[in-house]
């Protein structure tokens, strides 16, 4: 089985085939610096492998691209790009589930999905979520809704904030945090032929979450605020 280094390089290869030379000098400096990471144990395989298809994206765009790059003193983003003045986060949801959560996984990927936007939407103007095809993100049907609002929605806030505070304590999520969160779109990500596909957050909702929905297949948090005041 190919080690870290191996999985890198074959992925760094396979996208550097229709880059010009100074976009394969900056993509040669974002996998140095995951090689280096790596001998840290900072980072892992599969979410390194989908960082780098993320960084071409936006470098054949014309933005900058750091990874692993650090906001605050607790925080620190996947993918962030620059361009003028404008900033856009991506974080790479895997879809891992650790094996403590391993019977509450829908529940834990919804909290996951929810304190990302809450934490990291604040410091960009756009804020993305990059997963494999394979995977669906368990985004909160809130977050269709400007921040603006959201004032109508407080059964879902509170529910949200309740489900957030059984996984995240110091420091919790705050009401206001979650009603100013924002996911802007989705990347879907190709991983087999390193490829990406950009979604708004409504046609990713529309084509993946909408289905489960009418399956009754997803987490409703304003259900968990009314079952907890019942």
């Amino acid at each position: 089985m190919a080690g870290f280094d191996e999985d890198l390089d074959l992925i760094y290869k396979k996208l550097c085939e229709d880059l010009d030379t100074e976009e394969i000098r900056e993509l040669e400096r974002l996998r140095m610096k995951l090689l280096e990471l790596y001998k840290r144990q900072l980072v892992k395989s599969n979410h390194s492998v989908m960082e780098l298809i993320v960084a071409k994206q936006f470098l054949i765009r014309g933005w900058s691209v750091d990874l692993e790059y650090k906001l605050s003193e607790v925080l620190l983003c996947d993918v962030y790009c620059r361009n003028g003045d404008r900033r856009i986060i991506v974080e790479v949801e895997t879809g891992f589930v650790p094996p403590e959560n391993a019977i509450d996984p829908m529940a834990y990927r919804l909290v996951r999905i929810t304190s990302k936007a809450a934490r990291y939407s604040p410091f960009a103007d756009e804020f993305y979520f990059a997963t494999p095809a394979y995977h669906i993100l368990q985004i909160p049907q809130l977050f269709l809704v400007p921040p603006s609002d959201r004032g109508e929605y407080s059964d879902e806030l509170k529910g949200l904030k309740l489900l957030c505070d059984r996984y995240y304590k110091s420091p919790p999520i705050s009401i206001e945090e979650l009603r100013n969160a924002r996911v802007d779109g989705v990347i879907l990500l190709n991983v087999d032929d390193v490829d990406a596909y950009f979604m708004t957050l409504y046609d990713y909702y529309s084509l993946f979450l909408r289905s489960l929905v009418k399956l009754g297949m997803i987490i409703m948090p304003y259900l968990i605020f009314t079952e907890r005041e019942n």
